[in-house]
C-alpha cells in the first residue's frame, strides 16, 4: 500500500479538529505510507441525510477511502 486514505465523518465542522489526531494516531501505530485524509462534509447535499446508514453510504460514495472514522 504506497497510500491510505480516511474519510472523518462527523456531526459538524469542529470536529475536523480529530484529524491532525487520526493522523498521529495512525503514524503512532507504524502506518509508513503516505496519509490522505478526507472530512465529510455531507451538508452540501440537497438533503443532507440525518440518520447514520445513510450518512455512511454518502460518506463513502463521495469520499473513497480505506478507512472510515465515525465521531
Amino acid at each position: 500500500m504506497k497510500e491510505l486514505c480516511y474519510t472523518l465523518l462527523s456531526d459538524g465542522s469542529s470536529d475536523k479538529a480529530l484529524m491532525p489526531i487520526l493522523t498521529w494516531l495512525l503514524r503512532a501505530h507504524q502506518v509508513e505510507c503516505a496519509i490522505q485524509s478526507n472530512w465529510a462534509d455531507l451538508r452540501r447535499l440537497p438533503k443532507p441525510p440525518k440518520k447514520l446508514l445513510p450518512r455512511i453510504i454518502n460518506s463513502l460514495e463521495l469520499y473513497p477511502c480505506d478507512l472510515l472514522f465515525i465521531h
